[in-house]
């Protein structure tokens, strides 16, 4: 079985018969899936068939009560994998490993991220590996961030014990109770800037950060906030539930965006000033995400995004 249609008969069918197109498309989608030897994934129910709110609103319900658990065990209940409403669209959420390994590893260039990301996330992340189009930017994007999760690189823990260890001391002897959420946050920042610009912004210890490195943390925080907010809305995302506006979060996001040009603008001049990059080596990493950056392109706003 072969069913090919041409452009000018999709457009026959939008313009004279939406009940045909709509027909035309589940066809050629199950003729899509069997020829993949795939099966339908199990359709979570919606009280909401139209627009699904009944899933949003139980999600915003928990994001506010801090329970992750109860959305992902009513998602779950029916499989490994499921298809959700979301605002209308389809949208499929799985755990399956197999699945995961496909769309990450093997099967790759088939996949990308969704068009609507670059809407929502674009500002704070621009053409990064979250937010790029399918096609050649994806492909790029995928092979320079690549390398940097490779085994050797992630094996190397002896950077991580230094930021834990000071984040353990930070901790009270006296038996008070203690947030810790904050200097998880910071922890993460610590280890993940060390990780790809070759140096920490020590945000644990700010005797030895700079004022920048010091704003970092709850920057990063706001900017992160609004992100998710802007996800979740989908649609609505112009509103805000947290208080955060879009002016405000622009803010924040070009905050973020000018410490990191800093770094950029720092290792610029630092290749150079070397003639090998190698030796200015600050992090005990072989693949530095920034050094490999600045190596290939002068393109600040490209390296920014990634």
């Amino acid at each position: 079985m072969y069913l090919s249609l041409s452009a000018a008969m999709i457009c026959a069918m939008r313009n004279y018969g939406a009940p045909l197109y709509l027909t035309w498309r589940s066809v050629s989608y199950q003729f899509a899936m069997r020829k993949a030897g795939c099966s339908s994934p199990i359709k979570s129910p919606h009280k909401d068939p139209f627009l699904g709110l009944d899933l949003f609103f139980k999600l915003m319900k928990a994001t506010k009560a801090g329970d992750s658990k109860s959305v992902e065990k009513h998602i779950f209940a029916y499989g490994k994998t499921v298809q959700i409403n979301n605002w209308g669209r389809k949208k499929y959420m799985t755990m399956d490993s197999q699945i995961m390994q496909a769309v990450l590893t093997t099967c790759a260039d088939k996949f990308g991220p969704s068009p609507h990301r670059h809407k929502i996330g674009g500002p704070f992340l621009g053409d990064g590996i979250f937010t790029a189009p399918e096609g050649e930017i994806w492909k790029r994007t995928r092979q320079l961030i690549t390398p940097v999760f490779a085994r050797a690189q992630i094996s190397e823990l002896s950077t991580l014990e230094g930021h834990c260890g000071r984040m353990i001391g930070l901790i009270p002897r006296d038996g008070s109770t203690i947030d810790l959420q904050p200097l998880l946050r910071k922890l993460y920042l610590d280890s993940s800037t060390e990780f790809i610009f070759g140096h920490s912004t020590h945000s644990l210890w700010p005797e030895a950060s700079n004022p920048a490195d010091q704003q970092l943390p709850d920057l990063f925080d706001d900017a992160l906030r609004g992100l998710f907010e802007r996800a979740v809305l989908g649609k609505l995302r112009h509103l805000s539930l947290t208080g955060i506006s879009d002016k405000t979060w622009l803010s924040k996001c070009a905050g973020v965006h000018v410490i990191v040009d800093s770094y950029i603008d720092e290792e610029i001049e630092n290749q150079k000033a070397t003639e090998s990059t190698e030796t200015f080596s600050r992090a005990p990493y072989n693949y530095v995400l920034l050094k490999e950056l600045v190596k290939r392109t002068a393109d600040k706003i490209f390296i920014r995004s990634q």
